[in-house]
C-alpha cells in the first residue's frame, strides 16, 4: 500500500498538470468556532513536489563551507538566506541560486553571530531579523547593513516556534510557563514582552520544544497542538491580541482524536511535525503517526532507540483549505525512509516552496528548492 501511494506521488511529480485544483468558496466562521474537518475517502486534489531548478551549493573554494537545511529564509525580494554548521557567517543567495555574499563573523554584538542554525524572519520593509544560538537577535537592513543586535532573553527560539507579526513584533511559542504564546516587541534595544496568552495544557510539560506556529497574515498566526499532549489533530488560529479566532479539528481515522500525554516507556501519540501557511489560506501539514508495528525498544542506547522507533512511524502529508475547512489533498501512509526522497525537509514561510538537502557532484552539501503543487483529480 505504501509503495502504491508513493508511486502515484512520483508520477504526479513528472506528469503535466491536467487540471487546476479548484478551491471551495470560503466560509464565514463565528469567533472561537470549532470547525470539524471531516475525513474524505478521495480528496479533490493531489499533492506533488516539483523541482524549481534552483539549487544552493557549498563550494570547494570555501566561500560556503556547508549549508544547514534545518531552516532556510527567503526575503520579500526572493533572496535566500542560509547558515552553516562550521561557520558563523550568513550566506545570501540570489533568487536563481547564485551566491551573492556572506555576512557576519563569529562572536556577539553588531555584525557577529553564533555558529550553527539561525532563524530568519522578514518584515514588509525588507529588514531581516536573525536569531542565533547565543539567544541574540540581529537586524539587517535591505542592503544587508547591520542595524542593531540585542539579547533575546525569551523562550521559543526554535524556527518552527517563531513568526513575525505585521507590526514587526515577534510571536513566540513558549516552552514553559502558564501561557502558550508571547508577543515580543524587538523594535528597541531590549526585547519587551507585550502580552502572553493561551493557557498551556494542564499538567503538560513539553519535552521536545514549543508548539509549532506559522504566520497567518494580518496580525494572526496558526498553532499546532503541542507534541506529546494527546490533544489530537488540532490547528488553532490566533490573533496576536490574544484572541483565539477558531480551531480546526481534523477527523481522520489514522489519527486518534485524543490519547494520554506522552509518558516514559509508552507508545507516543501522533505528532504534527510541520505546520506551514502559504499566505493564501492553505495549511500544509506533515504528521508522524506510530503504526501497528510500533514497539518500545528495550536495551538500546537512546540514539539507537530513536532510530528504531523512527522506522515504526508513518508519514502523512496534507493540505487543508483553512478558509473553507476542508482537506484538499492527503498523502500517506508513507514510511519515513520512502518519504525522504520527495517530501521536503522544511518549508519557506509564506510560500509553497520547500527545500531538500542533497549532495553536489563534488561531495559538498547542496539544497534544492522545490514547490508543492495541487492538481485536480
Amino acid at each position: 500500500m505504501r509503495r502504491w501511494v508513493i508511486g502515484v506521488a512520483l508520477c504526479m511529480r513528472t506528469a503535466e498538470a491536467q487540471s487546476a485544483c479548484a478551491r471551495p468558496a470560503p466560509r464565514q466562521f463565528t469567533p472561537g468556532e470549532i470547525v470539524v474537518v471531516p475525513d474524505v475517502a478521495r480528496p479533490a486534489c493531489t499533492i506533488s513536489f516539483a523541482n524549481t531548478q534552483v539549487e544552493l551549493r557549498a563550494d570547494a573554494d570555501g566561500k560556503v563551507s556547508d549549508i544547514i537545511a534545518g531552516f532556510i529564509g527567503r526575503g520579500p525580494d526572493g533572496r535566500f538566506y542560509t547558515s552553516a554548521s562550521t561557520s558563523a557567517e550568513i550566506s545570501v543567495w540570489a533568487p536563481d541560486g547564485r551566491l551573492l555574499r556572506n555576512v557576519g563573523a563569529e562572536g556577539r554584538g553588531p555584525g557577529a553571530f553564533a555558529r550553527g542554525l539561525k532563524t530568519f524572519l522578514f518584515d514588509r520593509g525588507g529588514r531581516v531579523y536573525i536569531a542565533d544560538r547565543n539567544q541574540q537577535w540581529s537586524v539587517l537592513g535591505p542592503a544587508l547593513d547591520f542595524q542593531k543586535s540585542m539579547t533575546a532573553g525569551m523562550t521559543g527560539m526554535a524556527p518552527a516556534s517563531l513568526a513575525l507579526d505585521a507590526s514587526g513584533a515577534v510571536v513566540a511559542a513558549r516552552q514553559s510557563g502558564a501561557s502558550s504564546f508571547s508577543v515580543v516587541d524587538i523594535s528597541g534595544q531590549t526585547p519587551q514582552v507585550i502580552r502572553s496568552f493561551g493557557a498551556a495544557p494542564e499538567g503538560y510539560a513539553p519535552a521536545r520544544g514549543a508548539r509549532r506556529i506559522a504566520s497567518g497574515g494580518a496580525g494572526t498566526f496558526w498553532a499546532a497542538a503541542p507534541d506529546g499532549s494527546g490533544w489530537g489533530y488540532e490547528l488553532e488560529l490566533w490573533n496576536t491580541n490574544g484572541t483565539r479566532l477558531r480551531t480546526l479539528r481534523r477527523s481522520a481515522s489514522w489519527f486518534p482524536r485524543s490519547l494520554p500525554a506522552s509518558t516514559p516507556g509508552a507508545i507516543p501519540p501522533p505528532e504534527i511535525e510541520v505546520l506551514h501557511h502559504d499566505g493564501t489560506g492553505l495549511l500544509y501539514v506533515v504528521l508522524m503517526v506510530p503504526n501497528k508495528e510500533f514497539r518500545i525498544p528495550v536495551g538500546l542506547s537512546p540514539s539507537d532507540a530513536e532510530k528504531a522507533m523512527s522506522a515504526m512511524i508513518d508519514i502523512h502529508v496534507e493540505v487543508i483549505d483553512a478558509n473553507a475547512g476542508v482537506v484538499l489533498a492527503s498523502l500517506g501512509p508513507v514510511h519515513p525512509l520512502e518519504a525522504r526522497p520527495f517530501v521536503p525537509e522544511g518549508m519557506i514561510q509564506g510560500t509553497r516552496l520547500g527545500y531538500r538537502q542533497s549532495e553536489g557532484p563534488d561531495g559538498l552539501s547542496a539544497v534544492r528548492i522545490v514547490e508543492y503543487k495541487l492538481t485536480g483529480r
